[in-house]
């Protein structure tokens, strides 16, 4: 039986390095397995991985398919004169599209087919290519409308009259996956096996698996006290094995990125060791903290309405156990401290007085604070000035020398000066980081700005880098 937990550190990846894996593999028809304790986000990254490459995630999870799930269902048919069996493997799998049909269109008829989406909402078959045809003397089919699992056909006679024919369709194309093989060895053994054959040769029964489709196998590892199994040696040879480990630079752009409360992004830029327990399977608590907690506790205290303290306490404690949670309370209770982002960004707060044990944690979240509200601005211009039909470059222009774009940079030079006033050298290389690299605020270094353009002239390297 092989192990599923990895002691090379060789095999360790970062967050992002195993999103570079991912991206890897996709080029070759081997199969992935990504190990890793609970509540460290693989499938999010898996699935980024999707995103970024505009392909369907399909979150296939072993735990809850029995064998023949995957194998299929035999179904008795008679194809060509030839009787038996033929296994159907379930329709979530991805296939390539060749389908026909012929139906009767009056005028005008939506016609559907067989294209579904992944968890992240993007078509198996991102364009598919689509043919119709009259089978009637006199009268033609066309095309007027098309979405991804659909299309609108309008049929006419010779004298161009709306008219009823019947028709032929065909949709061809290819599909374009990653197949997530999720809690893969919390299935079981018998589950494991009937995925042997798909895992290596990309086949199982009459389903191959798309050229476009990359196999990736997500699970946690024997010494995180989940339910897990022993892979077999045969299917564990079938994989490159790597392990997903947690890194807080990782996680700390992924926050950024998915507007995590600023509160908790300050308070673990200065308090990293609380991002992931390593030693959860030691501890008696049902709850630790792990990037995943910290994202439930995020959603929790950006309620618009929060609950009574002892509720507040009771929840945030229940998602990262009693130490971690009462501390990042005491946090929460300081943060009444923090000056008001807008007064920051119009100028009239000059002042930031915060108990100095607290002063880091609270700086960093004022500065994702800052970036937040900014962004928002940056957004609305664009909005505002993107007009269809209108040249980038004219658009550009109207952005560039609008009165709403002179406000936005004279506000984020107030809050550039007031980071240069009150916060340390590294808070305000991070916050400048944070607001050119991931926010992508387009920041003037053409004198518009000029704490900024004071800033960066001494850090340019150290920001841009």
């Amino acid at each position: 039986m092989a192990s599923t937990t990895i002691t090379s550190t060789q095999s360790k990846l970062t967050p992002s390095a195993i999103a570079i894996a991912i991206n890897t593999m996709m080029e070759t028809d081997v199969s992935f397995y990504v190990h890793g304790a609970p509540g460290i986000s693989k499938s999010a990254v898996a699935r980024q991985v999707a995103d970024e490459r505009n392909l369907a995630f399909i979150d296939f999870r072993l735990t809850s398919v029995a064998p023949e799930d995957i194998r299929g269902i035999p179904d008795f048919s008679d194809v060509g004169g030839m009787k038996g069996l033929i296994w159907t493997p379930p329709l979530i799998f991805p296939r390539d599209l060749d389908l026909a049909d012929t139906v009767t269109i009056t005028e005008s008829q939506l016609v559907r087919f067989y294209n579904p989406t992944g968890n992240n909402g993007i078509y198996y078959c991102k364009n598919p290519e689509i043919t119709v045809q009259s089978l009637e003397k006199g009268k033609t089919a066309e095309i007027v409308e098309r979405n991804g699992n659909s299309f609108v056909v309008v049929v006419k006679n010779e004298n161009d009259e709306l008219t009823t024919a019947r028709i032929l369709w065909r949709v061809t194309g290819l599909s374009e996956a990653i197949l997530g093989l999720e809690e893969f060895n919390s299935a079981e053994p018998a589950v494991m096996a009937a995925a042997y054959q798909l895992i290596l040769d990309r086949r199982i029964g009459d389903y191959l698996v798309p050229t476009g489709v990359m196999i990736l196998a997500l699970g946690n590892r024997d010494g995180d006290k989940g339910v897990t199994f022993k892979i077999p040696k045969p299917v564990a040879n079938r994989f490159v094995h790597c392990e997903m480990v947690v890194n807080f630079l990782d996680w700390q752009l992924w926050a950024i990125k998915n507007m995590i409360h600023s509160s908790i992004v300050g308070y673990l830029t200065k308090f990293q060791e609380d991002l992931f327990d390593e030693k959860f399977a030691e501890k008696p608590d049902q709850s630790f903290y792990t990037p995943r907690s910290w994202e439930f506790v995020s959603k929790i205290i950006s309620l618009p309405n929060l609950p009574p303290m002892n509720v507040l306490r009771a929840l945030v404690c229940g998602a990262l156990g009693p130490v971690v949670g009462t501390k990042f309370l005491s946090h929460r209770d300081f943060m009444s401290d923090m000056p008001k982002v807008e007064s920051i960004l119009n100028g009239t707060t000059t002042s930031f007085k915060v108990k100095q044990e607290y002063k880091v944690q609270i700086a960093y979240s004022t500065c994702v604070e800052i970036c937040h509200m900014l962004k928002r601005e940056s957004d609305a211009i664009h909005e505002k000035y993107n007009i269809p039909g209108k040249s980038s470059e004219v658009i550009h222009h109207n952005k560039t020398n609008s009165p709403e774009r002179k406000t936005f940079l004279k506000r984020a030079d107030c809050g550039v000066g007031f980071a240069m006033e009150h916060f340390t050298p590294e808070v305000l290389i991070v916050f400048c980081r944070m607001a050119l690299r991931v926010y992508k605020l387009q920041f003037s270094s053409t004198g518009q700005m000029a704490k900024f353009n004071e800033f960066l002239g001494e850090n340019v390297d150290v920001v841009m880098g």
